[in-house]
Parts: C-alpha cells; sequence; structure tokens
C-alpha cells in the first residue's frame, strides 16, 4: 500500500504577499524552510535545511544553530539536487517514518521551491531511498505519495 503525506509549508511570510521568510538569524548561507507533515493521526514539524548554491557551509554549525533556533523540528539537510532528485542528510538517530515524512518534505520543496516539475522526485537519505508523485492540493500544502520503494 503506498503511503501519503501531507506537507503544510509554515515558513514564515515577509511583509511582501507570498514571499516567503526562510532565514534562521546567524545561519548564514542557507535557507530553512518550515514544514507541518502529517500522516493519518500523526504530525510532524520539520525543518529542511537548503545551502545556497556555489556557498560552502559548515553543516554541523550551521545543524547546531537551527536546532538550537528550531528546537521542537526534526531536522534534514540537502546535501544536493537536481530534477527530479535530492540527497538529503539526517540524523542517525531519525528512523522509520519520521525518515519517510522529512524525505517527503525534501519533495515537496524541491517541487514547490526548486519548481521541479517531474512526474516523480526521487528522495535518497543515506542508504534508503523513496520516490514520490507531489500534488499541490492548496494554499502552500501539498499531497505527497510514495509511488513504489526505489
Amino acid at each position: 500500500m503506498a503511503r501519503t503525506a501531507r506537507i503544510a509549508d509554515v515558513t514564515p511570510q515577509t511583509a511582501w504577499q507570498n514571499l516567503l521568510d526562510a532565514t534562521i538569524p546567524d545561519a548564514p548561507d542557507v535557507q530553512v524552510a518550515r514544514v507541518i507533515a502529517s500522516q493519518g493521526d500523526r504530525e510532524e514539524s520539520i525543518a529542511i535545511v537548503f545551502p545556497q548554491p556555489g556557498r560552502r557551509v559548515d553543516r554541523a554549525s550551521v545543524l547546531s544553530v537551527v536546532v538550537g533556533h528550531l528546537p521542537e523540528f526534526s531536522v534534514g539537510y540537502v546535501e544536493s539536487s537536481e530534477t527530479g532528485l535530492v540527497h538529503l542528510w539526517v540524523d542517525e538517530g531519525v528512523r522509520g517514518e519520521l525518515v519517510f515524512l522529512i524525505a517527503a518534505a525534501a519533495a515537496k520543496l524541491q517541487h514547490s521551491w526548486g519548481w521541479d516539475e517531474s512526474p516523480s522526485i526521487t528522495v535518497s537519505v543515506g542508504r534508503q531511498s523513496f520516490s514520490f508523485h507531489v500534488q499541490h492540493i492548496g494554499d502552500r500544502a501539498h499531497e505527497v505519495v510514495e509511488l513504489a520503494a526505489a
């Protein structure tokens, strides 16, 4: 049975309508998206960190700042992305369905923030790989369906 997640972007908006404020104090050269991921009765707050293209970022120090600023969020870090593909880092202590939800969040953000209209988006997390179909369902929300074990 295919797993489905609903991902709602809750990144604060700027004073300018339709623009998101993805900044975190003391975390230069990255953007940090905040989403609420839900699957059945489960709901998780997730932050996805995107290094700015062409910038060298110390992942450990950036993650420390982000976790300090958003302690209630589970965090994923985009190591690289291209059309239809995201390589994502999550802490090795994160397991099971939470890995799935963080990967689904990364696929949603690749679709909406990365303007990726691929028919499917593959997200690799360590040795795991997920293939998703992402569909916009309303105001800053998407349904993300796992197509099959990738």
